[in-house]
């Protein structure tokens, strides 16, 4: 696993993840290899998340009429839809984790309202900055720093809105992100990036980063640690958006920024 799930949502992710991305074998030349992309291991991680994202999104879809006309069924029944539509194999379509994890995630994807009482306590025990790029939030309706809670793995994907799942993010981070949970989903293969300007880099850019930042220390460096949940990431490793340094004069493909988001950790 990447990370420890707290909602449904993020369990089918990791599932899927475990049981169909992570298997996914890449291979270069037999006269080369790997060796001719900057991080080989990491463009190989960013192709089995994406091979995730593809499936999981079709499957969150299908969870979520799923619980909208079939609600009553059987997790196994929808289990057998996915495996029929999304050509899953067996020993996942008919794992009854897997089954009953998708069926949960779905009925969250169709559920909205939040309790205030939530809100409440989000709002009184998380420090009152962004999480992600460490602004003080304030009440000022509309404005970039306005204070919002952040659904940390989204609601329309599977989450749900207790309290290990919502922190605080301003309203311009909260925007920019929207749906992207996890750093794949995020402007890898468009970035070719040249220092410019105040907002260097791009906030869709250093949200991403921001995200593989957290997924990595969520992860951990010892393969025995214990996985920590991406609330937990978040706090440890303090506001989300890295550091960078980036030379005049030269363009920056995304795997070295995110070289340099590793190598600071």
């Amino acid at each position: 696993m990447l990370w420890q799930p707290t909602t449904d949502g993020e369990d089918l992710f990791l599932r899927l993840f475990e049981g169909l991305g992570n298997h996914l074998a890449l291979r270069g030349p037999d006269d080369a290899g790997l060796g001719f992309l900057v991080a080989p291991s990491r463009f190989t991680e960013f192709a089995r998340l994406t091979a995730t994202l593809e499936v999981f999104l079709r499957c969150i879809g299908h969870a979520k009429a799923f619980h909208q006309d079939q609600a009553h069924m059987p997790s196994t029944t929808l289990g057998a839809i996915l495996g029929k539509e999304l050509d899953l194999p067996a020993r996942l379509a008919r794992d009854r984790r897997f089954c009953e994890s998708a069926k949960r995630a779905g009925a969250n994807a169709a559920t909205r309202p939040r309790s205030k009482a939530i809100e409440r306590t989000v709002v009184s025990e998380e420090p009152p900055y962004c999480y992600l790029c460490a602004i003080h939030l304030t009440k000022t309706q509309g404005a970039p720093d306005q204070r919002t809670i952040e659904h940390l793995w989204p609601l329309s994907l599977g989450g749900d809105s207790s309290e290990g799942n919502l922190t605080l993010a301003c309203k311009h981070c909260n925007d920019t992100r929207q749906h992207c949970i996890t750093w794949a989903w995020g402007p890898v293969q468009s970035t070719y990036h040249a220092r410019s300007g105040d907002d260097d880099p791009p906030r869709d850019l250093r949200l991403s980063l921001a995200l593989a930042r957290m997924m990595l220390v969520a992860a951990g460096t010892d393969s025995s640690a214990r996985r920590l949940t991406l609330k937990e990431a978040a706090r440890t490793s303090g506001p989300g958006f890295p550091s960078l340094t980036l030379a005049d004069n030269r363009h920056y493909v995304y795997f070295e920024l995110f070289a340099q988001v590793e190598a600071r950790l």
